[in-house]
């Protein structure tokens, strides 16, 4: 991992991003914060070419996005046109659907979609990638939804996207699934949490309870490229916390 892999995910700073011009001003909040690449998510109200101007003017190379399955369904000659106009190579979904998750037959046909989708991406030049959350770990008889997504997703066609904090919170070990999935990844979420009592809350990077050497140490043995830093809620000001996230993975490296 080096400082100019470590990337913001937009999705931290969404509430700042209302307008172009405000948008405008969360951007350079966050390359003065140390950041010099950006995850789109939460912006893309602002329009495609006004993005594109935006982290252009404050030097942040678009690294990731995330956007609706349904958008790849519909119009993906659009999702890959845009995605050129930004210099970005990973495409992203955040999860699937809600109806994907009802039932292991219902995800198995997600998955399929999926490969097929990523499929055409990898034509263009792009690549799909996948961002878990807590409930692709719940159980289904002897499988679960990551079970499911790990084998029957096709490596050649889509990779991974693993959030930390998600892992955990599906009581699961994220240096195990960051080894377990290996060059089926190359963009990961850094996203640490609080263990209290009355439950789990997000944290900056190096402020809760993840064991970030042994999970930097797992992501580099895998070839990561992206590191990639969210906080879905802030105690203050996001770009606060995601200042805080950055000093302590310069730290860590």
């Amino acid at each position: 991992m080096k400082k100019n892999q470590i990337a913001a995910q937009g999705y931290t700073i969404r509430e700042l991003c209302k307008t172009p011009e405000s948008t405008d001003i969360a951007f350079g909040r966050v390359k003065a914060a140390g950041y010099d690449a950006i995850q789109l998510s939460g912006q893309w109200h602002i329009g495609v070419d006004t993005l594109a101007e935006l982290t252009k003017k404050h030097g942040l190379e678009v690294c990731a996005t995330h956007i609706g399955f349904q958008e790849m369904v519909d119009d993906l000659p659009g999702v890959i046109e845009n995605h050129k106009k930004l210099g970005c190579k990973y495409v992203g979904i955040g999860g699937m659907p809600l109806e994907a998750r009802e039932s292991p037959e219902a995800c198995r046909a997600f998955v399929k979609k999926f490969n097929e989708i990523g499929l055409r991406l990898r034509d263009a030049g792009q690549v799909a990638i996948y961002h878990n959350h807590n409930f692709e770990f719940a159980s289904f008889g002897e499988e679960s939804l990551m079970d499911i997504l790990f084998e029957e997703g096709d490596p050649d066609s889509w990779q991974f996207e693993l959030d930390t904090h998600w892992v955990v919170r599906g009581f699961n070990d994220p240096v195990k699934w960051i080894r377990k999935v290996g060059s089926r990844m190359e963009c990961v979420h850094f996203k640490d949490l609080h263990n209290y009592k009355d439950g789990p809350t997000f944290a900056e990077i190096g402020e809760g309870v993840l064991n970030w050497p042994e999970i930097i140490a797992a992501c580099r043995s895998i070839g990561v490229k992206w590191y990639i830093v969210e906080q879905d809620t802030c105690p203050g000001d996001p770009v606060d916390s995601l200042a805080i996230s950055h000093r302590n993975m310069l730290r860590m490296i």
